[in-house]
């Protein structure tokens, strides 16, 4: 199983590739070989390309900036998961799902329902006449192996819990270091946090807001978001017509939010597990 410092390690060697070469082999297609490399399901091939428009930006950035380019409006063909995934698993997507039912292991699955109620055993008929055999019975876990599973799914959760807060916070560092550097004027984020808002909705408020404290001092207040502009106003009024240099940074919000939701699945599971496991004795 990749980690997050695996997706990030590929990620950054597709947005180097990609400028290395002048944009002759698309993101696509340098994902595509990561991603068959790597034995990658179809949400890792989501994470990979994600992360590889993220890093095709940064890399596009510093190289204009290096360069001394005067004009910073970079554009590239952005990678579509959809297409790699499609392009690698449409032919075996059939024998990927019967591979996943056959190997299917219930005492390795931290999340999957615990073991139905034992059925009775059943008599039948024997290929041998007068023989009879009985079917083979599933053994019941015990308390202390279920104990253990939630032991283990809440170590897990934990876990991830832990890499999503990080992801979190390193997307909007990477989010608000972005748009300082392309514009430092207050009412050039204030147009980015409207265009930001009208496009992914209310939801990423959190993370809008954890970016205009990044790059604002003092300590704004929390309805500084849209320069003070009622949120509903703007969701109801605003168009979003992002220049081409915010899509990247826009992505990176969408992230940070999907990472949050995330993070609050992991706490919920571990909540649920706290208020569970005394009922296993």
């Amino acid at each position: 199983m990749w980690t997050r410092t695996d997706f990030e390690n590929a990620a950054t060697k597709i947005g180097k590739d990609f400028v290395d070469g002048g944009g002759e082999t698309s993101i696509n297609d340098l994902a595509t070989k990561v991603a068959e490399d790597g034995k990658l399901n179809p949400d890792g091939i989501r994470t990979v390309v994600r992360l590889a428009n993220v890093s095709v930006f940064e890399n596009l950035f510093s190289k204009a900036a290096s360069d001394g380019a005067s004009d910073r409006m970079l554009e590239f063909a952005v990678g579509d998961p959809e297409v790699v995934i499609n392009k690698l698993h449409k032919d075996a997507q059939v024998t990927h799902e019967v591979k996943q039912a056959d190997d299917y292991n219930q005492s390795a699955d931290f999340y999957g329902d615990m073991p139905k109620e034992v059925t009775p055993l059943e008599k039948t008929a024997s290929a041998i006449p007068g023989m009879e055999v009985q079917e083979a019975v599933p053994v019941p876990i015990s308390k202390a192996q279920a104990r253990l599973q939630f032991k283990r799914a809440d170590d897990r959760m934990r876990e991830q819990g832990q890499q999503a807060k990080a992801y979190w916070t390193d997307k909007l560092e990477k989010a608000a270091q972005c748009l300082l550097t392309l514009d430092s004027r207050i009412m050039a984020r204030t147009q980015f946090e409207k265009n930001a808002l009208a496009s992914l909705g209310a939801d990423v408020l959190p993370e809008l807001f954890m970016v205009r404290s990044l790059t604002s001092p003092g300590n704004p207040k929390p309805d500084a978001v849209c320069g003070g502009e009622k949120i509903a106003t703007v969701l109801q009024t605003h168009v979003a017509v992002p220049p081409k240099e915010h899509v990247p940074i826009i992505a990176m919000i969408k992230e940070a939010s999907d990472a949050r939701h995330f993070y609050d699945k992991c706490k919920q599971g571990r909540d649920w597990i706290a208020s569970n496991m005394d009922k296993v004795n």
